[in-house]
């Protein structure tokens, strides 16, 4: 789902499969019992500023921002059990990120990172297919400066330093509900002036140090 860039969130979301991204515990209390997910309560969002694009009230658009918001949820909390991502995600796309995260943040033992609040993207098209059960959309991300660690402890996004990104969005067979099912990254910069951009209620936590225990992985999981 992410690329590589420290600090590039598009980047980390489409490389998660293969790298991944960073995280926290947020102080929202989550269920131990290992016979089923975590229960972690979604944190609030204040909005600094609300999006110009027409494009926020598609339904495929609204899929993408639930699914966004779950992903970060369990990256935060470092929780990949929890429903707000399993439920807006493909089993496999589940997996790969939960893999990618404990590869890049334990067994690599780069340092915890977090987001300040959910992704900042301007929805700019919306193609959907042919059978009206999914479709593909076209963002510019504010990729820079979205993440807070140890030695960033304050951020702020450059919203003109934007990368065009792709997200799909399908069906579930399972549920039929949308879910996301892939994300991708361009080389293309772009503009992303007029993106809503909220902060997390209360702020995440920082970790200074992530251990194979603080994560855990989506259920059935064998790693």
């Amino acid at each position: 789902m992410v690329s590589t860039l420290v600090g590039n969130r598009a980047a980390k979301r489409v490389s998660v499969a293969v790298l991944a991204i960073a995280s926290v515990i947020l102080p929202t209390g989550c269920s131990a019992v290992e016979e089923g997910p975590s229960v972690i309560a979604t944190p609030d969002i204040t909005w600094a500023s609300q999006s110009t694009s027409p494009l926020e009230s598609d339904r495929y658009v609204e899929a993408a921002r639930v699914a966004d918001l779950g992903y970060t949820v369990a990256f935060n909390a470092a929780d990949f059990s929890i429903e707000q991502f399993t439920s807006t995600h493909t089993g496999d796309g589940v997996a790969s990120t939960a893999r990618g995260f404990l590869a890049t943040f334990v067994k690599a033992g780069r340092s915890p990172e977090v987001y300040p609040g959910p992704a900042i993207r301007l929805p700019l098209e919306v193609v959907e297919n042919a059978a009206g059960d999914g479709a593909v959309i076209t963002v510019c991300e504010a990729m820079d400066n979205w993440v807070l660690s140890a030695g960033v402890p304050e951020t702020r996004p450059e919203l003109t330093g934007g990368r065009i990104l792709t997200v799909q969005i399908g069906t579930s067979e399972q549920t039929g509900e949308l879910v996301e099912i892939d994300t991708t990254s361009s080389s293309d910069d772009c503009d992303a002036t007029g993106a809503a951009v909220g902060l997390f209620v209360p702020e995440p936590d920082i970790p200074e140090i992530i251990t194979e225990d603080d994560v855990r992985m989506p259920l059935g999981s064998q790693d």
